[in-house]
């Protein structure tokens, strides 16, 4: 529904109603902030969304392949080697 239909059927139901046009025109006004403030907020939780995968990808992948990496890169023999000589 366009929005000139919308606001006239709106204004139409006010009327039948009994409602004054002016309180109808002001209900729509309100209700097109709010359906403004909605687009804006769902276009908020999706960066929000984005920014905590990224951050997962980012930090909680590396750390897992470190989780892998990490005991290969200890039993390798050129570090034991250098572990053995060190003095106490």
């Amino acid at each position: 529904m366009t929005t000139e239909i919308h606001t006239a059927y709106a204004l139409y139901l006010c009327y039948a109603l009994g409602m004054d046009t002016e309180i109808a025109e002001k209900l729509l006004r309100i209700e097109h902030k709010i359906d403004t403030i909605h687009a804006s907020v769902e276009k908020t939780r999706k960066y929000f969304l984005i920014t905590t995968v990224v951050t997962f990808v980012a930090f909680v992948v590396p750390l897992v392949g470190l989780m892998f990496a990490a005991p290969s890169l200890f039993s390798s023999p050129a570090l034991l080697g250098t572990m053995d000589t060190m003095e106490f």
